[in-house]
């Protein structure tokens, strides 16, 4: 089941506070970026949040977003509609990470 257009929406409308919030073409779903940093995956209308040293123990439910991908976690609906929670954790992700050695043209710039 492929991720609906409505998803991304809603998730670029949610985390927009996170700073500038992107989803690209990956693997036949999503990839998440904030800025230029993948922060995670949007598989079959499911955000999958990359785990960080920081956010280690957040205590949310990790489960890999497609077959022998690393855990991610797993953001449930609940805390979807939570932005007092959720963008804490995606700022939190986006800080832990670094820049990519190579930046993908259409974020050139971002």
């Amino acid at each position: 089941m492929a991720t609906a257009q409505s998803t991304i929406d809603h998730l670029f409308d949610l985390l927009s506070e996170a700073g500038p919030i992107h989803a690209l073409p990956m693997f036949g779903e999503y990839g998440l970026y904030c800025g230029v940093r993948l922060i995670g995956l949007v598989c079959d209308d499911r955000l999958y949040l990359k785990i960080t040293k920081g956010t280690r123990d957040a205590g949310l439910e990790q489960s890999p977003p497609y077959p022998g991908a690393k855990p991610h976690f797993l953001i449930d609906e609940e805390l979807l509609e939570d932005p007092d929670i959720l963008l804490p954790l995606v700022m939190a992700t986006y800080d832990a990470l670094p820049d990519p050695k190579k930046i993908p043209k259409r974020l050139q710039g971002v």
